[in-house]
C-alpha cells in the first residue's frame, strides 16, 4: 500500500484512522499467556481456538488481523479468561483487558482488528 492512503488515513477522522491502539505484549509475553491459555482450557480443548491460533500463536505479527465478524467470538473467548480474574497475574489482566477493548471497538466499528 502506497504513501498516499497512509497520509488520507492519518487526516480521514479524529482518530487519525484508529479508534483503539494499545499494546499487547512482547513474544515472551505471547509465550507465557499461550502457556496459560493451554493450562486454563484443560482437556479436550480448545476453549480458546481464536485467542490460541489467530492471535497468541506466535509473538511476531505483520499485517494479521481479526475480521470484525469474529470478534464476538474472541470476545466470548476473552471475557471467560477475565471471569478467572482471581488467578491472572497483573500483566495477563491488562493483555485481556486489552483484548476486550480491541474486540469492542471492532463490534462498535465494523472494523478488523490489526496486529
Amino acid at each position: 500500500m502506497g504513501g498516499a492512503r497512509y497520509q488520507w488515513l492519518s487526516k480521514s477522522c479524529e482518530h487519525e484512522g484508529f479508534l483503539v491502539a494499545v499494546f499487547l505484549g512482547n513474544i515472551t509475553r505471547v509465550q507465557n499467556l499461550r502457556s496459560f491459555l493451554k493450562a486454563l482450557q484443560g482437556k479436550p480443548g480448545p476453549r480458546f481456538p481464536l485467542l490460541l491460533e489467530e492471535v497468541l500463536y506466535d509473538g511476531t505479527h505483520s499485517g494479521d488481523c481479526i475480521l470484525s465478524k469474529y470478534a464476538p467470538k474472541l470476545l466470548k473467548e476473552v471475557d471467560t479468561v477475565l471471569h478467572s480474574s482471581d488467578i491472572l497475574a497483573d500483566s495477563e489482566k491488562e493483555f485481556f483487558n486489552n483484548m476486550k477493548q480491541l474486540c469492542e471497538a471492532s463490534i462498535a466499528t465494523g472494523n478488523a482488528i490489526l496486529f
